[in-house]
């Protein structure tokens, strides 16, 4: 579920309480109680994608990081065979 769904999930909750109090006043609890365990659905769901960015965003790092690190081995091999040519 995108940030857009989950925003719009949300709204959604919202029209759907209004229109349960308005015309179900008998259904009205039982409809309160699967809105919260949607909300809380929802509400998981953002806090999994956000957890999932986060990762994302720390193996981007480490894998630039990594790109970094990797792209100096060659001028360290130059740098050294230079100074052993030097000698």
């Amino acid at each position: 579920m995108t940030n857009q769904e989950s925003y719009s999930a949300g709204y959604k909750i919202d029209e759907l309480e209004e229109f349960a109090e308005k015309h179900f006043k008998d259904q009205y609890n039982a409809a309160l109680v699967n809105i919260a365990e949607y909300r809380e659905i929802v509400d998981n769901q953002q806090r999994i994608l956000a957890d999932n960015l986060n990762e994302l965003h720390y193996w981007e790092k480490v894998a630039c990081s990594l790109e970094l690190n990797v792209s100096y081995i060659p001028l360290r091999f130059e740098f050294r065979n230079a100074m052993e040519e030097d000698e």
